[in-house]
């Protein structure tokens, strides 16, 4: 069976494609668009594509495909609001046309530390500091409530604090809201491990593992597609695990062992282009107007979910990443409550 592969300009995906090359085999690559955008993922996808011969195909999203996520929630059935959940669901749909399988470059970030808030873990002292875990046992409430913190700020584009959670949800539901928003985070924090590789194991399990992978799986499986990972094969990410971290991480060169794979095979403007999540232009997610007309007189304000004057308060602040999340929550609502 013939496979493709997602193919997005960044190191990722542009590694596998250069890897297919490099084995001989030719794939259908597929990327997806922002209209009107100069910094679109597509162009950068159709340079690697270009470079190693194979077959590119691209779409471009614009306002009307905004209207996906009613489709998507049901396709979802749980209300995730990551902002790539239309992107990734239009490539999916389209590669399907043209391949049953393709691999896509999920789990090099976890593992060689592509994101920017790895990156600032990595600054910060090994617990086994014992000034440094008294400092932080003083001043911010232990090691594990530090870590949480910081990781839950970094993962939310407009995070609602327990006390804005309890101001927006109506007073009769909010003694069910959990004093602990960071519980889930909790949980997978190892005192034994340094900040950096805490990070990566909250990254893994909970970033990756319960948003990342679900998004990917949902979307490619509303299409028929089957979706690949090599880079999450166990005995490598085991293997990089076990690694002390100085091995993997470098402070001046993104994903350091992946870079240095690919540093001769990829064009400069592929290599050294600044990191960019599988989004459009925060423009695509600014219309306040579209969400107040939804919000406002939506079953989540009618049904006494959120409160009216709350809901009002984020729409005057033109808080969109907050409105985001709400709007994908009414969309959800009306599918499956």
């Amino acid at each position: 069976m013939p496979v493709g592969s997602f193919l997005s300009g960044g190191y990722d995906s542009s590694a596998i494609v250069y890897y297919l090359h490099r084995l001989g085999y030719t794939a259908n690559t597929f990327s997806i668009g922002f209209e009107d955008w100069d910094q679109s993922e597509h162009q950068y996808a159709e340079m690697v594509a270009n470079k190693f011969n194979m077959p590119f195909f691209h779409a471009l999203a614009g306002e009307e495909q905004f209207e996906l996520v009613k489709k998507l929630m049901y396709f979802y059935d749980e209300p995730i609001a990551d902002i790539s959940i239309i992107p990734t669901y239009m490539v999916s749909n389209l590669a399907a046309k043209h391949n049953k399988a393709v691999l896509s470059g999920e789990g090099a970030d976890e593992i060689f530390c592509g994101y920017w808030w790895q990156k600032r873990m990595a600054t910060m002292p090994p617990l086994s500091n014992l000034w440094w875990k008294k400092l932080i046992g003083i001043l911010l409430k232990g090691y594990t409530g530090f870590l949480t913190n910081e990781y839950a700020d970094a993962m939310a584009m407009g995070r609602f604090s327990e006390k804005e959670i309890k101001d927006l949800i109506h007073p009769d539901l909010a003694t069910f809201l959990r004093n602990d928003s960071d519980w889930f985070y909790r949980h997978y924090v190892n005192q034994e491990l340094s900040p950096l590789k805490n990070f990566q194991i909250m990254d893994i399990k909970t970033f990756m593992g319960e948003l990342v992978l679900t998004k990917i799986d949902r979307s490619s499986m509303a299409n028929s597609l089957e979706v690949r990972v090599p880079f999450l094969d166990h005995e490598l990410v085991e293997y990089i695990f076990s690694l002390n971290e100085k091995a993997y991480y470098s402070p001046d060169v993104a994903k350091y062992p992946l870079y240095e794979n690919i540093k001769q095979s990829l064009p400069d403007v592929i290599l050294y282009r600044k990191k960019q999540g599988f989004v459009g232009p925060d423009s695509y997610y600014m219309n306040i107007d579209r969400y107040a007309l939804t919000l406002k007189n939506g079953c989540l304000v009618k049904q006494h979910i959120i409160k009216a004057d709350s809901l009002n308060l984020l729409i005057a602040q033109k808080d969109h990443w907050r409105l985001w999340k709400l709007y994908v929550l009414e969309i959800w609502w009306k599918q499956w409550v």
